[in-house]
């Protein structure tokens, strides 16, 4: 995804990448939201967005 959006939408574009995403209701019926984000996966994120030139905010 992130790559899309540096590829597709702008290089330049500011994204937010959160970590305290909580599942509720219907998520814990969905493999890949029925849990919490983990440390690791967060900071993989956010290196992938780094990688791919975009701008983070937040």
């Amino acid at each position: 995804m992130v790559r899309f959006l540096a590829e597709h939408v702008s290089p330049r574009c500011a994204v937010n990448i959160m970590g305290q995403y909580h599942p509720c209701g219907k998520a814990f019926e969905l493999e890949g939201l029925d849990r919490r984000l983990s440390a690791e996966t967060y900071h993989r994120a956010v290196a992938l967005a780094r990688r791919a030139g975009l701008r983070l905010v937040g």
